[in-house]
């Protein structure tokens, strides 16, 4: 799951291309960890894949059925960087899960 957590710093830096692969690995090795769904998720959406996005979505919320972004900002709040967390709520958003 390391890698995983590297996908994520990645993403923070905006690289979501090159975030994929470690984001995929993350989601095979960790299948119902809610954050590998996320991530890939607004990854997906970032980079325009909107049906990979939605299956994330929905695997996500399969999962967790009452997972919704505001679940995400309670827990990134204490984050240095607002901005990060800004990239993952919009691109939550953009891969259709509610507010």
């Amino acid at each position: 799951m390391v890698l995983g957590w590297h996908g994520i710093s990645i993403f923070m830096q905006e690289r979501y291309e090159e975030a994929l692969p470690l984001l995929l690995d993350f989601r095979a090795r960790a299948p119902n960890h809610r954050a590998s769904h996320s991530y890939l998720a607004a990854a997906y959406a970032r980079l325009g894949m909107m049906d990979e996005a939605r299956a994330e979505i929905a695997e996500l919320t399969r999962i967790d059925p009452s997972y919704r972004i505001r679940h995400h900002i309670r827990l990134l709040a204490p984050y240095r960087m607002p901005a990060h967390n800004k990239l993952l709520w919009e691109g939550l958003r953009m891969a259709g899960l509610p507010d």
